[in-house]
């Protein structure tokens, strides 16, 4: 799960402390847990989940079958990441925010939900309460609004919000808001008023044709 052509993360210092599980957790013998993981009370770890180095998962959170959450992210309390989920590194999971792998249930039927994927890029913040629905995709340092409904793949960059979220607009690394400071051939750049950061929104970003460049 790296960062390719995403630009620089600015990342916190992995915790000096060892791996933490908390003696009511439930974490997999098969699951991989990095150094410095730690993992609070009532969690739940399936098997062939990777969990990277640094990241604290809080209580509550179910991180299913093979999914992955990279380094030095922080999975916030009652969070699900269903099987088929791919989390980058510096990610910001809010409380209580739902991965839902299938979009029309029923209790009587059993769908082949094995093909689901679910990319989250480095440095994204997903706030409390979002619901991300099947096979959408998040990309690098974009922010997700408390109680979003998230139907469609969100741009890199991105500020969205709303049931169904949209792009109300685009913010820095450090999550402020940008606003225009020149039109471009391919796209527009820019600028932080806070930082003074300049960024490149691509049109393929702005016209919602962004796809992720992971898993490969």
């Amino acid at each position: 799960m790296s960062g390719d052509g995403r630009g620089s993360v600015r990342p916190f210092a992995v915790s000096a402390r060892e791996t933490y599980l908390h003696p009511t957790s439930d974490v997999s013998p098969r699951a991989t847990l990095g150094p410095g993981t730690q993992v609070w009370n009532w969690s739940q770890i399936r098997e062939g989940a990777v969990v990277g180095a640094g990241t604290v998962v809080g209580q509550q959170t179910y991180i299913g079958v093979n999914a992955r959450v990279g380094e030095r992210c922080r999975i916030m309390s009652k969070a699900i990441i269903d099987t088929g989920v791919e989390i980058g590194n510096d990610v910001f999971v809010g409380p209580s925010v739902i991965f839902t792998n299938d979009n029309a249930p029923r209790a009587w039927s059993t769908r082949d939900l094995s093909r689901i994927r679910w990319v989250v890029e480095d440095a994204v913040s997903i706030g409390a309460n979002v619901v991300v629905l099947p096979d959408v995709s998040i990309g690098h340092h974009a922010l997700v609004g408390a109680m979003s409904f998230v139907t469609r793949n969100v741009p890199p960059h991105a500020l969205v919000m709303g049931n169904a979220a949209r792009v109300v607009g685009w913010v820095c690394k450090e999550a402020h808001p940008m606003t225009l400071d020149a039109e471009l051939a391919d796209g527009d750049l820019y600028v932080c008023p806070e930082t003074g950061e300049q960024t490149k929104i691509l049109k393929e970003w702005a016209t919602g044709r962004w796809l992720p460049a992971w898993p490969r």
